[in-house]
């Protein structure tokens, strides 16, 4: 018996011994399986990542791209500098801002050529005066470097394409707006800025729709706002003192009808004595319209400009990985994948959708 029970516990012993040695091998043999498994993801995952880096149009902050615009400290260009300081991040590049204070020509020119100078990647320039910043722009696409124009349009430029609204057509819908709230009849002013380009276009549009289609209506006084709150206010003051029959006002810029709206308050008139309608948009204007000072403002879209004139320059710049199939020479011989003009579009702004478009 005594031999019995010790064969049976030695073969226990020995049945033990061996499942314990098979386990081992077992999960040996599982881990060999895990560790290979996991080394053949690992390899996968590497190479699904070279395959991705390879893929991926490589960005640098190191690649710096500059808005150079007619005047930079007016509220108007907020939108703009938005647009492109968002793209910029988007894109993994530098996105600067720049231009001069009052619309200064040569000061203008003499950015753009000290960004000639720091081989910068790319330019959007909206030219004081396109006829006296094209050979600026000139320069620039001979050092290499991409240049779009935006806003103002530069006909003769060497610009890769321009971006923004029409300018004339803004302010034709401003001028049919405020002959409608006239009755097509009456003395009226216009408040603009003097010498850039784009209020020379849109003080034609309320001349000639005038003209053409409210003869009745007359152009008695056009005022130089220079962009600046104070001026405007006292050189709409003067007008209105000069010409108390006046019924309507145009504005050629934000702060053309928010100056005139301050006018006719000092002179103790009341919100829609006389009908105001405005170019562009800022929380200032767009408060005066929410409070019946001013009727509407036509505004380009100009958040979208800022931010498509930094990817048309991307777009360019990396074309080759981009759009391979353009080929570099192609792109060498100017045959670039970029419209020639994109438009950005016009809103309309009134009382019924003006507080959307508060900026924080």
């Amino acid at each position: 018996m005594k031999r019995i029970l010790l064969s049976v516990t030695i073969f226990i012993m020995i049945i033990g011994l061996v499942g314990s040695l098979s386990l081992m091998g077992c999960k040996e043999e599982a881990a060999e399986e895990v560790t290979e498994e996991a080394a053949e993801e690992v390899t996968e995952e590497a190479a699904e990542e070279a395959a991705e880096e390879e893929a991926v149009v490589v960005a640098s902050e190191d690649e710096v791209y500059v808005m150079n615009n007619v005047v930079s400290g007016v509220p108007f260009w907020e939108d703009h500098r938005l647009g492109w300081a968002d793209a910029g991040a988007a894109l993994g590049v530098t996105a600067e801002y720049l231009g001069p204070l009052t619309g200064d020509i040569s000061e203008q020119t003499k950015i753009m050529d000290d960004l000639i100078a720091r081989k910068v990647a790319g330019i959007a320039l909206c030219p004081s005066d396109p006829n006296a910043l094209n050979p600026a722009v000139a320069r620039a696409r001979e050092a290499g470097i991409a240049v779009v124009i935006h806003t103002t349009p530069a006909a003769d430029s060497e610009g890769l394409c321009y971006l923004g609204s029409s300018n004339y057509d803004m302010a034709a819908e401003a001028a049919k707006v405020l002959a409608e709230a006239i009755g097509g009849k009456g003395q009226v002013g216009i408040s603009y800025a003097i010498g850039t380009l784009d209020q020379e276009e849109r003080l034609a549009a309320y001349t000639d729709v005038f003209a053409a289609e409210y003869p009745d209506i007359e152009i008695v006084q056009a005022v130089d706002d220079k962009y600046d709150m104070a001026i405007g206010t006292t050189a709409v003051t003067g007008m209105l003192q000069k010409y108390p029959d006046i019924v309507g006002i145009g504005g050629c810029n934000a702060t053309s009808a928010a100056a005139a709206a301050q006018a006719a308050k000092e002179l103790d008139l009341n919100a829609g004595d006389i009908k105001i309608v405005a170019m562009d948009a800022n929380n200032d204007t767009l408060a005066l319209i929410m409070s019946d000072w001013i009727l509407m403002t036509a505004a380009s879209r100009t958040y979208s400009t800022g931010f498509w004139a930094l990817y048309a320059l991307y777009v360019y710049n990396h074309a080759d990985e981009l759009m391979p199939s353009q080929g570099s020479a192609q792109i060498d011989k100017g045959l670039i994948p970029l419209p020639n003009y994109w438009n950005a579009g016009v809103s309309i702004i009134d009382k019924s959708n003006a507080e959307i478009f508060v900026k924080e």
